[in-house]
């Protein structure tokens, strides 16, 4: 990640003049760009076209590891532009930097996203990526050096010259560029190569949800890589709520060096685990997904990974694989396995083709899931309706694992041998009464879709 070489990328997913939107229109994809009046430019002009709903990702050259402020460069390109309803800034006890810029401070953008692409990823391949996350049912790629000369034009026939403000008499100039460059999602996807052909051939993208514990960043990260003998990794972090954006740049770069793996960070305003892993699995180009929870530490021995996939190779019907736990209903299996305190460990004649225990289970628990990226694609992904933006998800994995079961595929638990809630602190959904009394109304309100979707 250095600042020749940096490449940041924000997305904001937003209704206009109205509620945020998992699927919007038109998905804007800005290449090139960085905190300044060509983006303030293009930013007006997608508001003055009164686009019904809509995702901008913005991706920008020049940003690197320790430059990158979350708020105080990209913040004042957006705000004011778009009405509170779309930005929301929250402070959290903040900590001044020097010259009173508060470092911790969040943006809540109904999804604002920005990628950090530190190393073993060129720009084109890191711009494809983007393009992979968005969910526009069109696609609007606008180019940097375009809009320049559009503004550029503009400033002339207005008799500005060289000085002047930049960003309003190109609107409808940059309005007509959109509908030139405009192509549905379906001609983008194709170009990409959708699900399966997009993958690299047994390579592991590894997918972690994060949300302030900073002390987990430095164990995480370190123990993930590929097999010996395998392809390069991925490793690409949610950091939901933009907090230790300079510490987990720093820490990917120095994985990428030691490790070999390509790294992307997105920051996100608080879309919290469903929405996150969802947009990190489009982003992914890896053919193994592990999704990892910020709590979770893995063993430093990576053959867990490589474990998981023999299991893949030897039934092709499996669709998911738990370390954590799983649950039976019925039979004398009923009950919960798992390696952690007080529940039933996997009984010892339930094995894998390599003698090592493994058994099939209806339900399974998130942390880590291990999954094919076709099949996790092919399924829809997790359900989104089981919780709105800003909500725990409770129940999701359970619905996931139905899902898997309904549509003819297997799925099954092992144990991986990770520290669970390894920070020691109750964290999360858990960390106060009223986030902990969300978590039991959300939990259950979603075993009621569940048992309605599946009876």
């Amino acid at each position: 990640c250095g600042t020749a070489g940096g490449l940041t990328s924000y997305s904001m997913n937003t209704t206009h003049n109205g509620p945020w939107s998992d699927f919007p229109r038109t998905s804007f994809i800005l290449t090139g760009f960085g905190p300044g009046p060509e983006l303030a430019a293009v930013l007006r002009a997608v508001k003055a076209a009164d686009t019904p709903s809509f995702e901008i990702l913005v991706q920008s050259v020049g940003v690197g590891a320790g430059s990158l402020r979350f708020s105080s460069l990209y913040y004042p390109t957006v705000q004011g532009l778009f009405n509170d309803s779309m930005i929301q800034p929250e402070v959290d006890a903040p900590t001044l930097e020097k010259g009173g810029v508060a470092e911790h401070s969040r943006i809540e953008t109904k999804g604002l996203v920005g990628i950090h692409v530190c190393s073993g990823a060129s720009e084109a391949e890191a711009i494809a990526a983007t393009q992979r996350m968005a969910t526009g049912e069109r696609h609007v790629v606008v180019e940097h050096a375009r809009v320049r000369r559009l503004l550029a034009e503009a400033r002339v026939a207005e008799g500005m010259g060289g000085g002047g403000n930049m960003t309003h008499p190109a609107s409808g100039a940059l309005r007509a560029y959109f509908e030139e460059v405009e192509r549905p999602r379906g001609d983008a996807a194709a170009q990409l190569g959708r699900n399966v052909t997009c993958e690299r051939r047994k390579t592991v993208s590894f997918l972690i949800q994060y949300f302030r514990r900073p002390s987990m960043i430095t164990k995480i990260v370190p123990r993930l890589r590929s097999p010996a003998g395998w392809p390069p990794a991925e490793v690409l972090v949610n950091n939901d709520g933009g907090e230790s954006a300079d510490v987990w740049n720093n820490v990917l770069h120095l994985a990428s060096t030691m490790n070999k793996v390509s790294a992307y960070q997105v920051l996100s305003g608080n879309v919290h685990e469903i929405r996150a892993y969802n947009r990190l699995a489009r982003l992914a180009s890896g053919s193994i997904l592990v999704l990892l929870q910020d709590d979770d530490m893995p063993p430093w021995d990576i053959g867990w990974v490589a474990r998981a996939v023999r299991l893949f190779e030897k039934n092709a019907q499996l669709a998911l694989v738990s370390g954590l736990s799983g649950l039976i209903e019925g039979g004398r299996f009923t009950g919960k396995y798992s390696s952690r305190y007080g529940r039933k460990p996997i009984p010892p004649h339930f094995k894998d083709s390599g003698k090592q225990r493994f058994m099939f289970a209806s339900l399974v628990n998130m942390g880590p899931f291990v999954v094919r990226r076709s099949t996790f694609r092919r399924l829809g992904m997790f359900h989104q309706d089981f919780s709105c933006r800003g909500e725990p998800g409770i129940g999701y994995d359970y619905e996931y694992s139905l899902r898997c079961w309904q549509q003819g595929y297997h799925v099954g638990v092992v144990d991986f041998k990770f520290a669970y809630q390894a920070d020691g602190n109750t964290g999360g959904t858990r960390s106060s009464p009223p986030m902990y009394r969300l978590r039991e109304s959300v939990d259950a309100r979603n075993w009621l879709h569940i048992k309605s979707m599946y009876r």
